[in-house]
């Protein structure tokens, strides 16, 4: 179908499609005369060519705007930028996450110190603390882990010349100290008090530094 109207001295002509211009159409019967009379055989004819809908603009740039080539290289873009993101994570410094501290020791050594205020368990305390004293000091002396408190007593006397019963009364309170659910603090804080001397003595444990020992008794024993 084609539309032909005037226009000011000339006359424009509308095709619906540009198929009698293409290779196959030239070859179908009356395409070629067609196309040769719309040109006219005036020789002082001017004929402009509209392609403006068929993708020509007078740039390069604004026809790879209005055309599809624009999302090639949209995808080439993304695909660049998707290769230089896997390459920097890959080839960029391992930095190990940072973990956040959720108390600091001294908030936690408080904090501790509630639950076992709170829950009554003095004697939990002092059992956690005594195991920790008769592990090192049975790898000190080279004996077993179960050994018996007479056993034990005997080999810290040969040892480290320890004389009198208090060390006896400490291991056995020591020993006993999980079966005695209704141990005060303060009976508490004294066992752990003189199983840490013993530890220091026999150099288990670092002996407490200045700056330690100046802190309140009030808050030595909340800890």
């Amino acid at each position: 179908m084609v539309v032909m109207y005037r226009y000011g001295k000339g006359e424009v002509l509308w095709w619906a499609a540009a198929t009698p211009l293409t290779n196959a159409g030239l070859k179908e019967p009356g395409n070629l005369e067609f196309f040769l009379a719309c040109l006219d055989q005036k020789p002082k004819n001017k004929i402009l060519w509209d392609e403006y809908f068929h993708g020509y603009r007078r740039s390069l740039a604004a026809s790879i705007e209005h055309s599809p080539v624009k999302w090639m290289f949209v995808q080439l873009a993304v695909f660049a930028l998707i290769l230089l993101v896997t390459y920097s994570r890959r080839s960029g410094p391992i930095v190990i996450p940072s973990q956040a501290v959720r108390l600091s020791p001294l908030e936690f050594v408080r904090t501790l110190g509630l639950l076992y205020e709170k829950a009554e368990a003095s004697s939990v305390a002092v059992d956690i603390c005594y195991h920790r004293f008769r592990y090192w000091l049975t790898r000190r002396l080279g004996l077993a882990a179960n050994v018996p408190v007479l056993e034990l007593e005997r080999a810290i006397r040969d040892r480290w010349k320890v004389n009198g019963p208090e060390l006896r009364a400490t291991l056995e309170a020591c020993e006993s100290a999980p079966y005695h659910t209704g141990m005060k603090p303060a009976e508490a804080l004294k066992l752990v008090q003189k199983i840490y001397d013993y530890a220091v003595r026999f150099k288990l444990f670092p002996a407490v530094s200045a700056s330690t020992s100046s802190v309140p008794t009030s808050s030595k024993e909340k800890t």
